[in-house]
């Protein structure tokens, strides 16, 4: 008898699925209501539900993804790890997720490190540190949590340095916060924490060194515009950063392209300052010329 490479209930040997990867929300649905195994389906239609919809979406795609998980499906269990900050699944969803984090499965490993690190709660996170060697940015921040519960300031410092320069830009104002409040003078220089100390002295404003434009995405329907409100960091970086975009296209795009702004410090008595006067600029786009 040939093996059922997902486990499935009676083993039962059924036609191969199509190709679902193209398939939209409502064309999975159907795909799913004609009843059968439909694993392909059923994985991809709840990976969406989890991101993207609403209560009712998510139990569904939870009541889909937990039989799967519990025949020992990782693909499943991995579908799961994104409703783990659900707490009407929670307890389950955690305890798969972990299942394969455990067994040494990468996406899951950073899963559970943000899940955990997010969590607030302290304590050592073995999930962060393989996700981190692997070069995974948005385990930077957690890695640096860590590490900082365990007092190992200088290890510390390293990472949340290169979160704040390299990881997503939610983390950054985390990652500064951090750096003034725990880390502080016990990782040697710290700009952040120095720049509390600052002189009583007449502020010097920052400089422009770059504000590169993203570009334009293709599918930019219409001429739009972002506009973006910053202050600056004693290190010349962009900070509490609120980006108002007339189209939803451009958010991500001016987001990154905001992540690698770069400022002369303002300063006080020669020192680099957080400067809290709020800069802002109006970045306009031109839809794609249609032929």
């Amino acid at each position: 008898m040939a093996a059922c490479g997902v486990m499935l209930s009676g083993c039962d040997m059924l036609a191969p699925e199509g190709d679902v990867s193209t398939l939209s929300m409502s064309e999975l649905e159907a795909e799913v209501a004609k009843g059968g195994d439909r694993s392909a389906a059923k994985l991809r239609l709840s990976s969406m539900y989890a991101r993207y919809g609403t209560d009712v979406q998510k139990r569904r795609g939870y009541d889909m993804l937990a039989p799967m998980a519990e025949r020992g499906s990782s693909d499943a269990a991995l579908g799961l790890c994104l409703l783990m900050d659900e707490p009407e699944f929670a307890s389950k969803a955690l305890s798969f997720c972990q299942r394969e984090a455990d067994r040494g499965v990468m996406r899951a490993q950073i899963a559970m490190c943000i899940h955990i690190g997010e969590s607030g709660k302290s304590g050592f996170n073995p999930y962060c540190r393989p996700a981190v060697n692997e070069g995974h940015v948005q385990t930077y921040l957690y890695y640096g949590y860590d590490l900082a519960d365990q007092d190992k300031w200088e290890e510390a410092r390293v990472w949340l340095e290169k979160s704040i320069l390299d990881g997503p830009i939610a983390h950054r104002d985390k990652a500064i916060t951090m750096m003034t409040k725990v880390v502080k003078d016990n990782a040697g220089a710290n700009p952040y924490y120095e720049a509390l100390n600052a002189p009583n002295a007449k502020r010097v404003a920052f400089d422009i060194v770059k504000t590169d434009a993203p570009n334009t995405p293709s599918n930019l329907r219409r001429d739009s515009q972002c506009y973006v409100r910053w202050t600056v960091t004693p290190t010349g970086l962009a900070s509490n950063v609120k980006i108002d975009c007339s189209d939803d296209a451009l958010n991500d795009p001016m987001a990154r392209a905001v992540h690698k702004w770069r400022f002369t410090p303002s300063t006080k008595g020669g020192m680099p300052i957080f400067d809290s006067t709020r800069a802002s600029t109006t970045v306009y786009f031109k839809a794609a010329t249609r032929r």
